[in-house]
């Protein structure tokens, strides 16, 4: 019998902009997220990613820059 492995997928939108704000759609658009911001209670729960895969847009750079460092053991950079 096959060994079985434990996987979890997380999907983690970026934060609030000015335009989810305004209801428009901002697309490729790049812009930043709104300031005063956090990621609480993803943050909190400790968790510990094997992988982490971003885009290089403003919003979400900055979204990712909430987390703490030691909860992701790689980070990609994906523009496509």
């Amino acid at each position: 019998m096959k060994e079985m492995i434990n996987t979890s997928l997380f999907f983690l939108r970026h934060l609030k902009t000015q335009y989810n704000r305004d209801n428009l759609i901002s697309g490729r658009e790049d812009i930043d997220i709104l300031k005063g911001q956090s990621i609480i209670s993803l943050s909190a729960s400790n968790n510990e990613y094997d992988i982490v895969l971003c885009s290089p847009l403003k919003r979400c750079l900055s979204t990712l820059s909430l987390l703490p460092d030691d909860c992701m053991k790689s980070v990609r950079y994906i523009d496509e």
